[in-house]
């Protein structure tokens, strides 16, 4: 692929999150990238494709110009079908720009679960955020807080666990696990909580 082909690729993944970007940007480095569809025209501009390695098999869709969705969800379930009656030990993963509301339609009908959901934002600034002029108490994580995010986190993900039946009291129930994470995002210096008038929010 060309320069500027592989550039357009990687502006339509990154419309599903910088993550996916960075890691297809990783896969076209190491000759990994499968692209099974990809047209930049005024009337179609979007891409499908795969990265597969040993351990797992991720495919991308993002489109933000379609002209025959009809077609696109029947190469996706042509292209799909293989890795679907596979019985090895391969994780399989679909990941969807949120526009296209008909492939994530479509993908959830092939037996995908919802694994996230939302935006993932992170801070690119040369400094932390400024909270000095706020109400804010920034804190570390300490024992006797334990009980508090085990509750925050629960909350935060109930949702996307009702629609996996998952459990609802996840951290409650692996209250040590969990407590031992924290842990180690503290000795990384990874974690900050933020209490207001004595509530962790």
């Amino acid at each position: 692929m060309d320069t500027e082909t592989i550039d357009d690729i990687l502006g339509l993944i990154a419309y599903i999150s910088p993550q996916a970007r960075d890691y297809v940007e990783l896969a076209v480095r190491n000759e990994k990238l499968d692209v099974i569809y990809h047209k930049a025209t005024e009337q179609e501009h979007g891409v499908f494709c795969i990265v597969e390695d040993d351990q797992c098999v991720i495919a991308y869709f993002s489109f933000i110009q379609e002209t025959d969705s009809n077609a696109l969800l029947d190469l996706i379930a042509k292209t799909m079908t293989p890795y679907l009656q596979q019985t090895g030990t391969k994780e399989l993963c679909f990941n969807l720009y949120g526009e296209n509301v008909r492939a994530i339609h479509f993908v959830r009908q092939l037996g995908f679960r919802t694994d996230m959901e939302g935006y993932h934002l992170y801070y690119d600034g040369p400094h932390e955020p400024d909270l000095s002029n706020t109400d804010l108490i920034v804190n570390t994580y300490e024992a006797s807080m334990l009980t508090a995010l085990a509750d925050l986190f629960d909350r935060a993900y109930a949702a996307l666990n009702v629609e996996n039946g998952w459990p609802l009291d996840e951290h409650r129930m692996n209250i040590s696990l969990f407590h031992e994470r924290l842990e180690d995002k503290v000795r990384n210096d990874e974690f900050r909580s933020f209490w207001k008038e004595g509530t962790l929010i």
